[in-house]
């Protein structure tokens, strides 16, 4: 059997810079958007960086956080107003379904002041990390150990 030979789509300067306004355009997610145009997320990139000296995709979206109150504000009333399902907002917002879950529950439970503290900064929060361990627990492993000096390792 013979191989197919591959063959590479070249693109002009001209279509380059039409497919990059119809991505700034757009409402999909960058994959979605350079799947439905046959072309890697990686070259899309190289164009945008050749042409604009930018690096996000449509609209803006990146992954990850932490998000702003404002943005917060605008993913849940963007979400209330359009009837989608939670998981197909979060595809189309670029956050995951979680966050956009607990946004609506700080929503919920505080309304809009309720989404102006992060999870993760004021009194009540949780701390990232090793947690350490308390001092009542502290006293009582030194309280064995001295009780009973012939236990654990020798040094």
């Amino acid at each position: 059997m013979a191989k197919k030979k591959i063959t590479r789509r070249k693109f002009s300067d001209s279509q380059k810079k039409k497919i990059l306004q119809q991505a700034s355009k757009t409402n999909l997610t960058l994959a979605e958007f350079c799947r439905k145009q046959a072309i890697a997320t990686s070259v899309f990139y190289s164009w945008q960086k050749e042409f604009q000296g930018k690096k996000p995709g449509p609209k803006g979206k990146r992954r990850g956080g932490p998000h702003t109150p404002e943005e917060r504000k605008k993913a849940v009333e963007a979400f209330l107003k359009s009837g989608m399902t939670q998981s197909d907002f979060a595809k189309t917002w670029g956050c995951s379904n979680q966050t956009i879950n607990s946004w609506l529950k700080q929503y919920r439970s505080g309304g809009f002041k309720g989404l102006e503290g992060s999870s993760f900064q004021g009194e009540n929060s949780c701390k990232r990390g090793p947690k350490g361990i308390s001092q009542q627990l502290k006293n009582q492993i030194v309280d064995t150990k001295t009780e009973n000096s012939t236990f654990g390792l020798l040094k």
